[in-house]
């Protein structure tokens, strides 16, 4: 069985999910979204028949500590099945998890 590492751009997945609900789209109730910050199915990993070694969540919030300290707690708490060789598992994304804090400055 294939052993492979994933990589989500949070930022991406999450704007465009929220465009998608925008335009009409009827959100799952089992979608894991926080506004402008994360958004997760449960299933999204549940489709590969592979050994998920890592998987690595990125998205930049633009915000003081406090904020990114809750952004990160919230991500962390995410989970997601997967399937292999030895059964089936439950990961957590926040094994790869990066935030990365961005503070505008004035000109």
């Amino acid at each position: 069985m294939s052993e492979v590492i994933g990589f989500a751009g949070g930022e991406n997945l999450v704007l465009r999910y929220q465009d998608m609900i925008k335009d009409g789209m009827i959100p799952k109730t089992n979608v894991v979204h926080i506004p402008d910050l994360a958004v997760w199915h449960p299933q999204i990993t549940s489709v590969f028949q592979c050994k998920i070694s890592r998987f690595s969540f990125y998205q930049t919030v633009v915000s003081d500590e406090p904020y990114l300290n809750q952004a990160r707690n919230v991500i962390q708490n995410i989970t997601y099945p997967f399937t292999h060789a030895d059964g089936n598992g439950v990961g957590h994304l926040a094994q790869g998890l990066t935030l990365e804090q961005r503070v505008h400055h004035g000109l």
